[in-house]
């Protein structure tokens, strides 16, 4: 497998809910280009710690071409989507847009379900060959 892509999925892949949407934050603040809304969910963690949707729009705001990335509608793909969403971030997909296109991100936009399944760590790194059976 590719080691820059395992690379990425170390990187970006979180093993929580908490650490997801910090790194979000952190992407977004580092962005510095974006404009960042939070929106507190009514539902709280098992501890009681405050959950929330964040969401990040890059670009022009009266863009006729409008990218959205979303994450966690469900649960586990939760870990996914904020990767992709981490990546694009990551790879400063903000400066490859035109003037009249902008992108959309909103992070965990229903939080509940992630607390429920683990993240994903440390995928195997380097030497191996993947195939894929026909």
């Amino acid at each position: 497998m590719n080691n820059l892509i395992l690379n990425a999925g170390n990187k970006h892949f979180s093993s929580s809910y908490f650490e997801a949407r910090q790194k979000f934050r952190d992407y977004v603040k580092d962005a510095a280009v974006g404009e960042a809304r939070i929106y507190p969910s009514p539902a709280c963690g098992p501890g009681g710690e405050e959950l929330s949707t964040d969401v990040a729009w890059f670009g022009n705001r009266r863009a006729s071409r409008v990218g959205v990335l979303i994450s966690a509608t469900h649960g586990a793909e939760g870990y996914c989507g904020s990767a992709a969403q981490l990546d694009w971030l990551a790879e400063r997909g903000y400066d490859r847009l035109k003037s009249d296109e902008a992108m959309l991100l909103i992070h965990a936009i229903n939080p509940s379900p992630c607390l429920r399944l683990p993240g994903i760590r440390n995928l195997p790194s380097g030497g191996g060959q993947t195939s894929v059976a026909r």
